[in-house]
């Protein structure tokens, strides 16, 4: 028996979200962080008890784990590429060159980045976004372009980590183009 009751209600699945970076949806992401907040609590010791106090609050670091491929057309398909270009578009340049990185240029790179978890309805099939988190003011803190070894036949892997000032959560609306 399930630990839910209703047949209107179903768990959120893991393996069920897309990623948008810059208002398109992003087919090399295969894992993402959902955002995280932590409170700087401070104790403070009086005579002898200690007495807890909340502090301020900070949104932690987002991971994106991308997969590459490789081949024909393999343009449209370059996930090292499409990394290289964000970083660029942000404002880095190897050492030789003039272009400085800013936090708007960054921003702008990025875009809009949305994390949505989604399901498909019981009734038309259309899909749904059962949870939403938009990223305010994303910035680049970290892009990894993996690791090779002989001994693991496993995928390529790519990370990008965001900062970003806050998260905003929203729920219930259909995906666009789904009806």
């Amino acid at each position: 028996m399930s630990f839910w009751t209703s047949p209107n209600v179903t768990p959120k699945f893991k393996d069920r979200f897309v990623v948008k970076i810059a208002g398109s949806l992003n087919i090399f992401v295969i894992s993402v962080d959902k955002p995280t907040l932590t409170f700087d609590n401070k104790e403070y010791k009086m005579i002898n008890h200690h007495f807890k106090y909340p502090g301020l609050p900070k949104w932690n670091t987002i991971k994106f784990s991308f997969v590459d491929m490789n081949g024909e057309g393999s343009d449209n398909v370059d996930a090292a590429k499409y990394l290289l270009e964000l970083a660029s578009n942000s404002g880095y340049e190897n050492p030789t060159g003039q272009k400085s990185v800013s936090k708007q240029n960054s921003i702008d790179a990025l875009g809009e980045v949305q994390i949505q978890q989604i399901s498909t309805s019981q009734t038309g099939g259309k899909i749904k976004v059962t949870e939403e988190w938009k990223l305010i003011n994303p910035i680049i803190k970290s892009i990894s372009w993996g690791s090779l070894a002989y001994g693991d036949d496993g995928l390529v892997e790519y990370t990008l980590e965001l900062d970003y000032d806050y998260a905003e959560h929203s729920a219930g609306h259909n995906i666009q183009g789904s009806g």
